[in-house]
């Protein structure tokens, strides 16, 4: 069917073709204005819709059943019967291989887009040489079913059944022969493609029942094709049967049956409606402009703002490119609506959401409907796209709760921003996100239970403690913030961890203490501290009733100057100043001990909050003993309440860690063999003036512009004095100096000269004037502070008290 016999038959064709060309152009032209005039009115009749959804209630109105075509035709008229049975499967065969053509149509019209990329043109053919072998096997079943038509049409005209005005009264025969010469005729117009040919050219290079019939008898069959015709009407509105019916009216020959073909066309159209608007709705042809017309269609969408609905009836062609083409373009068509239309549609909502958040700042002034976009998600319904669907709303709230997530852990203060930003998105665009359920900021600053327990040598010397809000602030950072932990992080870190992570942090408490305490055996063993503070007892015994039973504060201040003399260290402290960080480091670590242990308490709190009081309920008790219940049912009550009463008393007995930790040292504090720890109290004295020192300079440092080493809080030092007067049994010696008696009594003493010298002082030396309020207001500040220090002290040994 490619190789003309000779040049008359090629010339034949090649003018064939020509004119078969022309006048499909010309039915393309009609086609795609009257698309386009049904398309603009369509457009104007909808535009106050706000929705479009394809197939919303999906209707089959083909009737299918399973009865013969001799069933069908069956008639007391044997003749009748023979021939209306021949023709009908002849039309049904005709239908068949136009529906096998069908199928064939694409995998030849696609053939150049298919191979668009492959060079070698074997391995392009070779892809559809089964559809060529088919394509072959149908032509020459067409040949067959139209030479077998011809001569069963002609016997029937010869032999003179069944005719009419001396032509043949069955049009519906006619008719799918024409189509199948249509399929012949497409066949031709497929293969004579240019690459086809030519890769077809290199392929082949590489292979070298009648009888005179009476007038009683065509009366007797115009009433069997009456009769046939009526009996296959009865049943479902079928293919086959309207096809019978036809065929019965064209045997029976007579004339006045236009209303009778009238109503079975009528029932052949409403049989296959949905096969018509399928066919005239197919929008195919828009699959070679697919990639060029959908991203400029939805960036000018975004850009004019319109409704987003409108762009359901252009996804809706994607169903059918695909459907056509069988190649995969949904792929394609996602990237296209994610990039060209979510996209830049997520991006301006986000915009407008910061900009309604951040209204209270001094924003530059601009458009305000330039970052606005008026979308109603609940009338954007999932768009179908082949099998699958696609939904806007649930693209831009993923989106949204993916950005508000990601940010809110990047920068963990911008939360409420955030949240703001969501709720916003909830009121104004119905958008439902996802939420955080960030565990109330546990891990705020980097901060866990667990990274802090394996790096608790750097946390005791980086972090400061709170006493009464039992609050860890960070010293210092290159940040514009400070780091902080507190019982409601913990909690949450051992709701994470486990409950088990508290002995184990508490385990390695007692590691790190091991090894602080060692420092701290070593400090006061030195033979000049040791001489010194000797000394220092020595003179305190002497002169007790002098000094009025009191350690005298010039003492201390002596100690703490002249223990200078022995050295400084690289960053310029004094061996006071590295003792007193290590007792600082010990009160730090019992501090985040009894943290772990508030934080524990914190979390078993929230897990008994909906127990009842079992000291109060018995009835719980006495239904559980109740000889009504069940063996069953009474083992469970009995374990619920065992399980209640072993929680309960977990929570109201909690572990001492102070106590533990009290208990693991004394041994070794009270060792005779340490009996250089003796006469640690008489170094408490100059522990404190050296504390009340530094403590005074990191609070100056706080109204400075550089505030490095600056700090408003370190209660570690009172914490670990405390403990450290507890492992020693020093509590009464050291009660015995009445030392904050004595720091008291010297700052009233020497305010008292400084009001002495401002009543004799001349009232016209105003710069004396000004020194003398300077002193006493730097008493003040050292009185109150030492004040400060006696009540963290005296709060700090109430834990240790039994």
């Amino acid at each position: 069917m490619w190789e003309a016999t000779n040049l008359a038959e090629k010339k034949l064709n090649a003018e064939t073709h020509k004119y078969i060309a022309e006048e499909k152009l010309h039915q393309f032209g009609e086609f795609i204005e009257e698309y386009t005039s049904t398309t603009s009115l369509n457009r104007i009749q909808t535009i106050a819709r706000n929705d479009f959804v394809s197939n919303p209630i999906f209707t089959d109105e083909k009737a299918t059943e399973g009865v013969s075509i001799l069933h069908l035709t069956h008639s007391d008229n044997g003749t009748l019967s023979r021939i209306l049975s021949t023709l009908g499967g002849m039309c049904q065969e005709i239908e068949y291989l136009k529906q096998e053509a069908e199928e064939l149509y694409p995998s030849l019209l696609y053939y150049e887009e298919e191979v668009g990329g492959v060079r070698d043109s074997l391995e392009s053919l070779s892809k559809i040489i089964e559809p060529l072998q088919r394509t072959l096997t149908l032509v020459k079943r067409i040949r067959d079913v139209i030479v077998l038509t011809l001569k069963q049409l002609s016997a029937i005209l010869q032999k003179g059944y069944y005719v009419s005005n001396s032509s043949s009264s069955f049009p519906e025969i006619l008719y799918l022969f024409a189509d199948m010469l249509i399929c012949l005729l497409k066949f031709d117009a497929l293969l004579e493609d240019q690459v086809l040919r030519s890769h077809w050219m290199a392929y082949r290079r590489t292979k070298n029942q009648t009888q005179a019939k009476s007038y009683k008898d065509l009366q007797l069959d115009i009433l069997s094709s009456l009769k046939v015709c009526e009996q296959v009407l009865k049943g479902p509105n079928t293919k086959w049967r309207l096809v019978v019916a036809n065929l019965a009216i064209s045997a029976s020959g007579l004339n006045a049956i236009s209303e009778i073909r009238s109503v079975l066309q009528q029932l052949e159209i409403f049989s296959k409606f949905t096969h018509f608007v399928n066919t005239f709705c197919d929008c195919s042809v828009l699959y070679w402009h697919f990639s060029y017309v959908m991203p400029v269609y939805f960036s000018k969408l975004v850009a004019s703002k319109s409704n987003l609905s409108k762009c359901y009836p252009l996804l809706s062609t994607v169903t059918d490119c695909a459907t056509m083409n069988g190649k995969d373009i949904l792929g394609e068509a996602s990237t296209i609506l994610r990039e060209k239309l979510c996209g830049p549609l997520n991006q301006i909502i986000e915009t407008n959401l910061r900009l309604q958040t951040h209204l209270h700042l001094d924003l530059p002034p601009s458009e305000p409907f330039q970052n606005y976009f008026s979308v109603n998600f609940n009338k954007l319904l999932p768009i179908p796209l082949d099998n699958v669907y696609k939904s806007i709303k649930n693209d831009t709230e993923h989106y949204m709760s993916t950005t508000f997530y990601n940010l809110t852990t990047v920068v963990l203060h911008d939360w409420r921003t955030y949240g703001e930003m969501r709720r916003l998105a909830l009121l104004q665009y119905n958008l439902e996100t996802v939420d955080d359920d960030l565990p109330m900021q546990t891990l705020d600053q980097g901060l866990d239970v667990l990274e802090i327990m394996r790096n608790i040598n750097v946390f005791v010397q980086k972090y400061l403690y709170n006493l009464n809000t039992q609050i860890f602030i960070e010293e210092t950072s290159n940040n514009k913030h400070l780091n902080s932990i507190n019982i409601s992080h913990v909690a949450n870190s051992i709701r994470s961890h486990g409950i088990g992570i508290m002995n184990t942090t508490v385990n390695y408490t007692y590691q790190f203490l091991k090894i602080k305490f060692r420092i701290f055996s070593q400090f006061l063993f030195d033979e000049q501290i040791k001489s010194r503070l000797l000394k220092d007892l020595r003179h305190f015994i002497d002169h007790k009733n002098e000094c009025h039973q009191m350690y005298p504060y010039e003492r201390a201040d002596k100690f703490n100057k002249g223990i200078r003399k022995l050295g400084l260290s690289n960053e310029g402290d004094s061996y006071l100043d590295l003792f007193r960080k290590v007792i600082t480091q010990i009160g730090n670590a019992m501090g985040y001990v009894r943290l772990i242990r508030s934080g524990g308490n914190r979390c078993l709190a929230q897990g008994t909050c909906f127990i009842p009081d079992l000291t109060k309920t018995e009835s719980l008790v006495s239904d559980s003993d109740s000889k009504s219940m069940s063996e069953m049912t009474s083992n469970s009550a009995q374990l619920l309440l065992k399980d209640l009463k072993s929680f309960t008393e977990n929570f109201e007995n909690t572990t001492e860690y102070f106590k533990l930790l009290v208990q693991a040292f004394i041994p070794h504090f009270r060792n005779p063999n340490n009996m250089h720890l003796k006469n640690f109290f008489i170094i408490v004295p100059p522990l404190t003036v050296n504390f009340i020192e530094h403590s005074l300079t990191c609070k100056e440092r706080l109204f400075k512009k550089d505030k490095a080493d600056s700090a408003f809080t370190d209660d570690g030092f009172a914490l670990g004095l405390a403990y450290i007067i507890q492992l020693l049994d020093q509590e009464s010696q050291l009660n015995s100096l009445h030392w904050f008696d004595s720091v008291q009594r010297k700052f009233n003493l020497d305010k008292q000269k400084v009001r002495e010298q401002t009543v004799v002082s001349n009232s016209e030396d105003t710069k004396l004037k000004q020194t003398l309020t300077l002193t006493e207001r730097r008493i003040n500040t050292f009185q109150r502070e030492f004040k400060l220090l006696e009540y963290s002290y005296s709060s700090a040994r109430l834990f240790f008290q039994s």
